[in-house]
């Protein structure tokens, strides 16, 4: 057995699902619909902040971000 290095991980994984969390009483679709980026697209950490700032100007949340999940062995927005 013989040690090697980790290698680095894919800065710009494939998205493979997208999970909405929705406190408010808009609809998740209405949400989908300002989002450029799709399941099966790889992460564009520019193009997924300018779709987040879309969705904040529509005045409905105090806070609006994502963060990356594993599950499975797929990745997730």
């Amino acid at each position: 057995m013989r040690a090697r290095p980790a290698l680095p991980e894919d800065k710009h994984p494939i998205i493979d699902f997208i999970r909405i969390e929705n406190d408010t009483r808009l609809a998740d679709q209405v949400i989908e619909q300002q989002l450029t980026v799709k399941p099966g697209d790889r992460l564009d950490p520019e193009r997924l902040n300018r779709d987040l700032n879309q969705i904040y100007g529509m005045g409905a949340f105090q806070q609006v971000d994502y963060g990356l999940v594993r599950e499975q062995g797929r990745t997730g927005l």
